[in-house]
C-alpha cells in the first residue's frame, strides 16, 4: 500500500496535498479507511487568520512559485490554490470541506454553494414579485374591462378613434399576457 503524504502548516493549519497523493487520499477516504482527516480542522475561534492573509496569493511550499487560485469543481464554493507541478494548498479546514464535497457528489447529494443558494433565493423573489405584479395587472385590466362593458351598454364615449371593442381586446391581451409570465 502506498503512503499518502498530506503536509500541514503548524502556523496556519493549512494543508498541502501533493499531486501524486491527491487521488489516493480521496479514494482511501471514500473507501472508509482512516486517513487521519480529523486532524485537518479549522483554527479554533479567536485563532482564525486575518481575511487579508486568507486572500493573499500562496506560493508552493516546494518550488516557491505563486500558485493559481481556482474553484474546486464547477459547483463547489471551495477555492483552492494549485501548483501545476506539485499539488494543492488548502486553508485550515478546507481539506475536510473538500472531502465532504467529493462524498456528496459521489452520493448524488451535492448541495449548491452559498452563492448559488443566494441566486436561487433572489430568482425566487423575482418570480414572486412578477406573479404579484401579474395579479395586480390582471385585477386592473379586469376592472377596466368591466367598466368598458358597462359603459358600452349605457353609452358611447370617445377614446380618440379607438373603438371600445378594440380597447377591450387590448385590455384582455394585457391581462392574459401578464398571467402567462
Amino acid at each position: 500500500m502506498t503512503t499518502v503524504h498530506v503536509e500541514q502548516c503548524a502556523r496556519c493549519l493549512g494543508s498541502f496535498v501533493r499531486t501524486r497523493d491527491y487521488s489516493e487520499f480521496l479514494a482511501r477516504e471514500h473507501a472508509g479507511e482512516a486517513v487521519g482527516i480529523r486532524h485537518f480542522v479549522p483554527l479554533a475561534p479567536g485563532r482564525e487568520l486575518p481575511r487579508q492573509t486568507l486572500l493573499a496569493l500562496v506560493c508552493c511550499p516546494h518550488c516557491r512559485k505563486e500558485m493559481e487560485r481556482v474553484r474546486f469543481a464547477g459547483r463547489a464554493f471551495l477555492l483552492v490554490d494549485v501548483c501545476a507541478v506539485h499539488g494543492i494548498w488548502l486553508d485550515a479546514g478546507e481539506l475536510v470541506s473538500l472531502v465532504n464535497f467529493v462524498k456528496q457528489r459521489a452520493s448524488g447529494t451535492e448541495l449548491p454553494d452559498p452563492v448559488e443558494q443566494e441566486e436561487e433565493r433572489m430568482w425566487a423573489r423575482v418570480d414572486d414579485r412578477m406573479k404579484a405584479e401579474a395579479a395586480i395587472v390582471g385585477r386592473h385590466a379586469a376592472a377596466a374591462e368591466h367598466q368598458m362593458r358597462v359603459h358600452h351598454r349605457t353609452s358611447q364615449f370617445d377614446m380618440g378613434g379607438v373603438s371600445d371593442h378594440v380597447f377591450i381586446d387590448m385590455l384582455t391581451a394585457v391581462r392574459d399576457g401578464w398571467r402567462s409570465r
